[in-house]
């Protein structure tokens, strides 16, 4: 069978998990410790190589997302550099996997901060392929979009 559209861009979805914990200053509840079961959805987009047939390996576009988010991510703690108590604690317990963070670690500084990081990694391997959509899930009903 032969195709016969011609597609300018595809679009592709990749789905990774990771455990972490974080704490939101001044924020009722979230001013207490606690962790999530974070969900990220990376839509990407582009041209299909005509090599491969592809316009990425799934495999390879795990990798990118394991290597810039899930071994930075999973199972730290993040806070913000204005919570004295915890830039107190985690500065003096240097063993313990932490991420120290400009603003306070809501999700939508969190997504922020992960768009930029893919963004990055994408431009860096010069793939030729650009984020459409960045879905990430802090708990099974509640999340943030960046496009």
């Amino acid at each position: 069978m032969k195709n016969n559209k011609n597609w300018k861009t595809i679009s592709m979805v990749k789905i990774i998990e990771w455990d972490m914990g974080h704490r939101i200053v001044g924020s009722g509840k979230d001013n207490n410790l606690h962790g999530h079961h974070y969900k990220l959805e990376m839509e990407i987009e582009g041209m299909i190589q005509k090599e491969s047939g592809m316009i990425i390996d799934l495999r390879s576009l795990k990798k990118i997302m394991q290597k810039h988010v899930v071994d930075q991510f999973d199972h730290a703690f993040v806070f913000s550099k204005s919570d004295a108590l915890m830039v107190n604690f985690f500065h003096t317990n240097k063993k313990l996997k932490w991420i120290e963070l400009k603003d306070q670690p809501t999700i939508e500084n969190i997504g922020q901060l992960i768009y930029k990081m893919l963004e990055n990694s994408l431009k860096q391997a010069d793939l030729n392929l650009k984020i459409k959509r960045l879905k990430l899930w802090e708990s099974e009903s509640s999340c943030i979009i960046l496009s």
